[in-house]
């Protein structure tokens, strides 16, 4: 069963985004870093030591990229829970997980090595799937960031581990209208450290319930 790594939260403007979620939450989130080559930069919160959350957008310090941005952060749509990661467990590899979507009809993409520079200096690396001809890092475009993506830290520590803590991820709720993208989802058997995971059809929507210090759950869509 792979495991939830961290959800994608794609925000138009950076600085914005990380005020709406502090106003929702409670907790600032602290600035990750840039993506060389992608055109996007991000902040952190964590759910605890393996899962947390990115918030993502444009990069304005890299004008000269060409193409669309991850997660369709180029857009000028509302926030939105653009999609998820999970990470290998249990001597599971990125490629033995990657295998298992593929068998299931959906195409990963090839295993990608990327790296950032977190503002102390500290150099982050990892590999994930990306769909061919996708800027979008997920495991197929069609199912719109319901499939997740795969990654693996390998010797780096996971950022959950060094960002601010905001809250239990309680529940992930995924739903889609495609029935074959349903199925890839629930085949995975995904693995919540302290929730849960609900998959259903209908409308594609990707919800976090996020139970935040003092008791009180809000949610992320």
């Amino acid at each position: 069963m792979p495991a939830i790594d961290h959800l994608v939260y794609a925000v138009p403007d950076l600085d914005p985004g990380v005020e709406a979620i502090a106003t929702l939450t409670g907790v600032e989130a602290v600035a990750g870093g840039a993506h060389p080559g992608a055109g996007t930069r991000n902040a952190l919160l964590s759910f605890d030591d393996s899962a947390y959350l990115e918030i993502i957008a444009v990069d304005p310090e890299q004008p000269d990229h060409r193409g669309p941005r991850p997660f369709g952060v180029d857009g000028e749509g509302p926030p939105r829970l653009a999609s998820f990661a999970v990470h290998p467990v249990d001597g599971e590899t990125i490629e033995s997980v990657a295998d298992r979507i593929l068998d299931l009809g959906f195409d990963p993409g090839p295993v990608t090595a990327m790296s950032r520079r977190r503002p102390d200096g500290v150099e982050l690396s990892w590999r994930l799937t990306r769909a061919a001809g996708s800027p979008l890092g997920l495991a197929n475009p069609a199912s719109d960031g319901v499939i997740p993506f795969v990654i693996d830290w390998g010797p780096t520590p996971t950022p959950a581990r060094s960002t601010p803590h905001v809250g239990r991820l309680v529940e992930l709720r995924i739903t889609h209208p495609d029935p074959a993208v349903v199925d890839v989802v629930r085949s995975l058997d995904l693995e919540l450290s302290d929730g849960e995971v609900t998959v259903a059809g209908g409308e594609r929507c990707l919800v976090a319930a996020i139970e935040l210090a003092g008791g009180r759950t809000v949610e992320l869509r």
